[in-house]
């Protein structure tokens, strides 16, 4: 097999949003952020860490063909949209809308007086124009375990339209195996703490990008919180 293929992003090396209410970080090419050379992963095309004002929040605004997922890191999130769902999201819940032949929909920050944050992750539908769906969980995630929260249709978690996984970890010191199948992808973003994954050191905010690996060592260094996702990668070389 060839060498591992594998991209670091620095946390100051990502694209930037900044407004009055906004400030929101791209992993990915995204809005008036644009570099040629990252325009996604595999199926996953963005990968936002959002910073939002109290009392602010994106209007109403459409989009189509796209699975968007919404994690809470901290403060209070209220959705609505024009497939009926909606409510109030805090810390532990993750949101999935398939927007499939179009959906409107608005986000705000809920608290008048706290800040929310927020991951924001796209994911390209296997099915175009399928029926709008909106639907929210609420996870326990406990100390020292890797929870899937979005699937393609697993047990137990939310659901999208594409053979895709998304997992919250919280890992104190040790070391995890993670196997990667034949043409897919790891994308791993660290929330907190510090990781050694096959001889990089990541730290808060960072990310990596891994294929062409069969089974990847993840070394926690001290206790951690991260974002892992699990995509179809276009090539597998053997």
């Amino acid at each position: 097999m060839e060498k591992p293929d594998i991209i670091i992003t620095r946390a100051d090396g990502r694209g930037i949003t900044k407004a009055d209410w906004l400030t929101s970080f791209h992993s990915f090419s995204f809005n008036r952020y644009h570099d040629p050379s990252r325009m996604g992963f595999g199926k996953l095309r963005v990968f936002n860490d959002d910073h939002i004002a109290a009392g602010k929040g994106f209007g109403e605004h459409s989009h189509d063909n796209m699975e968007i997922v919404t994690v809470i890191l901290g403060g209070e999130a209220e959705h609505k949209d024009s497939s009926g769902g909606g409510g109030v999201l805090r810390p532990g819940d993750v949101q999935v809308m398939s927007a499939g032949s179009g959906i409107t929909h608005s986000e705000f920050n809920h608290s008048d007086t706290k800040p929310l944050d927020l991951i924001q992750i796209w994911i390209e539908t296997a099915e175009m124009d399928i029926e709008p769906r909106y639907d929210q969980m609420s996870f326990d995630l406990k100390e020292d375990t890797l929870t899937k929260v979005v699937s393609e249709g697993d047990e137990g978690n939310l659901h999208i339209c594409q053979d895709a996984s998304i997992y919250i970890g919280k890992k104190n010191k040790g070391i995890m195996d993670y196997r990667l199948k034949k043409g897919r992808g790891m994308f791993l973003f660290m929330i907190e703490g510090k990781v050694k994954i096959e001889g990089n050191i990541l730290e808060r905010r960072d990310s990596i990008e891994m294929k062409n690996i069969g089974t990847i060592k993840v070394e926690f260094i001290n206790r951690c919180e991260f974002v892992l996702i699990d995509v179809p990668i276009s090539q597998f070389i053997e």
